[in-house]
């Protein structure tokens, strides 16, 4: 796949990789979302009833 470089040890095993940017935006925002979600999942949260309130506090219109 061009745009993709891997960088490896010194057994020929791969370690890392490059990509292109320009290239392989899309496939880098999907990876890094997914990262990103996946290092969400276990922290803390507020319950969503929670959220809401506190919305409607500040005066701000919320979807029911």
């Amino acid at each position: 796949m061009t745009g993709i470089q891997y960088i490896t040890d010194d057994k020929g095993k791969r370690i890392s990789v490059v990509i292109n940017l320009r290239k392989h935006q899309a496939l880098w925002e999907d990876f890094y979302d997914a990262w990103v979600a996946d290092d969400r999942k276990d922290g803390d949260h507020e319950p969503w009833d929670e959220v809401k309130k506190e919305l409607r506090r500040s005066r701000r219109k919320v979807a029911k």
